[in-house]
């Protein structure tokens, strides 16, 4: 399981109103997080729980969020990712990735870090 996030520096578009200080500030902003969780086979089942709340089962929606959402593919190692728009110190916490296949269950847990600026 892997996470993978994707950051930028924001800077001002205009700088007539604004101090020297914050004409050079910039502010490093996490734009969306992946955290990815790979399914053994075609009849493995997949679910991503935040702390005790299941997010989605399998492709069913459970969070009402709107920034959560599934990244998933077919091919020899299924991926079935948790995707996080606009991630916030909120998001915080431990995402549990819960994998039923055929003969056992398996769970995966990893604690996403939000660092606040």
């Amino acid at each position: 399981m892997g996470c993978r996030s994707v950051t930028a520096a924001l800077e001002p578009k205009t700088i007539d109103n604004m101090s020297e200080e914050g004409r050079h500030s910039k502010q490093e902003v996490v734009l969306c997080d992946f955290i990815t969780c790979y399914l053994a086979d075609v009849t493995s089942k997949g679910a991503w729980l935040n702390r005790s709340s299941i997010i989605f089962a399998g492709e069913d929606k459970w969070s009402v969020d709107p920034r959560v959402s599934i990244v998933s593919s077919i091919g020899s190692k299924r991926e079935y990712s948790l995707q996080i728009q606009n991630v916030d110190i909120t998001d915080d916490g431990q995402y549990t990735c819960s994998v039923q296949t055929q003969h056992n269950p398996r769970t995966v847990q990893i604690y996403l870090t939000v660092q606040g600026t």
